[in-house]
């Protein structure tokens, strides 16, 4: 009887021992599942992240060349838009200036500071392209308010080229064609206001008559 009821519970502590062990095993493959889910879900959770982030593709080739043809168009038009501009200043100016009666020239014998200076009636009529200018001995312009215009003038033609200088044409013959075409224009006037004042200047001397071998007249009182 104690014999049967021994083997009777060693059976039972047998059986508890398999319950225990199946239900470790199943604890652990339900983890191990649990863990390979997890996984999955934070593999998904990447790839859906990967898919709606932007994407950063590398330009082409030929991209990147019609970009470069567009930023050179722009520049282009830049430019034709700069010569447009300093065009029609010129145009303003031009058209504004008032050609003066009076000119004033500074005496050989003064410093350029001086007040001392010489007042010549302006030519009427257009200066004589054959006067020869180079050899002829012609004063300064004095920095008065007589001759404030024509300097103010003087100086704006010479801005302009400057400006027009500083003009890029990025290799384009429309933008060379339009720059030559007003830069020609303006030295064009500069050139006829010089003539200008310089025949004024010797339109007065030969008025008053004393020439000495073609140099200027004997003495300051002929310059009077």
């Amino acid at each position: 009887m104690l014999m049967e009821r021994e083997q009777r519970w060693r059976q039972e502590e047998d059986e508890a021992a398999r319950r225990r062990v199946d239900e470790e095993r199943k604890r652990q493959r339900q983890h191990r599942a649990s863990s390979q889910m997890s996984d999955a879900e934070q593999q998904q959770q990447q790839m859906h992240a990967q898919s709606s982030a932007p994407r950063t593709v590398p330009p082409s080739t030929r991209t990147v060349e019609a970009a470069s043809v567009l930023q050179r168009h722009f520049r282009i038009r830049q430019s034709i838009r700069s010569i447009k501009s300093l065009t029609s200043d010129f145009n303003t100016l031009r058209r504004k200036f008032t050609y003066p009666s009076t000119i004033s020239f500074q005496k050989p014998s003064s410093p350029p500071t001086s007040n001392d200076v010489i007042n010549v009636p302006a030519i009427s009529t257009h200066p004589d392209d054959a006067t020869n200018l180079e050899d002829a001995s012609i004063p300064k312009l004095a920095f008065n308010s007589t001759n404030y215009d024509l300097r103010a003038y003087i100086e704006a033609l010479d801005k302009l080229l400057v400006k027009l200088d500083g003009v890029e044409s990025w290799g384009d013959p429309e933008v060379r064609t339009r720059r030559r075409a007003v830069v020609k224009r303006i030295e064009e006037e500069q050139v006829f206001l010089e003539r200008f004042w310089k025949t004024s200047w010797l339109k007065h001397i030969e008025e008053q008559g004393e020439w000495v071998d073609g140099d200027m007249p004997m003495g300051e009182e002929a310059l009077v």
